[in-house]
């Protein structure tokens, strides 16, 4: 710390106060900015992420409500199937019917749906029937009837009908009940394209980042010539205190020889006058 002190400008010998505040603030503005910066965008973030949370919380009830007791009783044998069997279920291509026509017109990219021991019973991507999420952090999360979302960046996916690229996409694990308060029966989990609004929160972030180093430019300009003035003042001060130090120390030299001159004259006639009575003192 010392040693920071001392390069900012900040020794005790020789206190540079405009650098001192130069180096200082200009940190202190780095340090502000990115603290806001890093603020704004989790926070903008985790509202964009809560509530893209509540709208597939609202689809997984649609869900429950209008297809949920056409396709239970499918849910519910799919674990006796192979992955193959399921793919060419005709339950399977109906549901598929039904659950994008559920999700058109919505920011929905893809659909999958697990059963209670985790395993895939349905995707709008056919790859991925009969795969295992078992383990999953985000479908126990969903069982245990907590939604659990994640945000992430894909160079490439595939989409209901196509293969999009560069997108941000969330993906929150949804309990499914089949009425409501009731227990889970299904975990549902939905990809959403949020790229529009990860775009927006960018752009906003810029604009505020821009606006708070605009302000506090300002800021440190009207400070930074208050310092200099501050500066200029003490340099004054100073130059006027060696001034009188220095005029101090002549005047000590001064001083110095002129007590040596009263020294050296006291002693002269101090010899001169034991001099002088030396023979008054001699015996007869």
């Amino acid at each position: 710390m010392a040693r920071l002190l001392t390069w900012l400008g900040a020794s005790r010998h020789d206190f540079r106060l405009l650098r001192f505040y130069s180096l200082a603030s200009l940190v202190g503005i780095v340090v502000v900015v990115a603290f806001l910066s890093a603020y704004q965008y989790r926070a903008a973030v985790g509202r964009m992420v809560e509530h893209e949370t509540r709208s597939s919380l609202a689809l997984a009830n649609v869900f429950a409500n209008t297809l949920w007791q056409r396709y239970e009783a499918h849910v519910r044998q799919a674990g006796a199937l192979s992955p193959e069997a399921l793919r060419l279920a005709s339950a399977t291509a109906a549901l598929r019917r039904d659950v994008v026509g559920l999700m058109r017109s919505t920011n929905v990219v893809k659909v999958k749906l697990y059963d209670l021991e985790g395993r895939t019973v349905f995707s709008t991507d056919p790859a991925q029937i009969g795969e295992s999420r078992r383990d999953s952090p985000g479908f126990l999360g969903a069982l245990a009837g907590e939604p659990r979302s994640e945000l992430t960046f894909r160079r490439s996916f595939s989409a209901f009908e196509q293969v999009i690229v560069n997108r941000n996409l969330l993906s929150p694990y949804i309990p499914v009940r089949a009425v409501q308060g009731g227990p889970v029966v299904a975990v549902l989990e939905v990809y959403s394209d949020v790229t529009d609004f990860v775009d927006q929160i960018d752009r906003t972030q810029w604009t505020v980042v821009g606006s708070t180093l605009a302000a506090l430019v300002v800021l440190y300009g009207f400070l930074w010539l208050i310092v200099r003035r501050a500066q200029e003042m003490l340099s004054a001060q100073q130059g006027e205190l060696a001034l009188r130090l220095q005029q101090l120390d002549q005047s000590n030299r001064l001083l110095a020889r002129a007590n040596a001159f009263l020294e050296a004259t006291v002693e002269d006639r101090d010899r001169e006058l034991r001099e002088a009575l030396a023979p008054t003192a001699e015996p007869a």
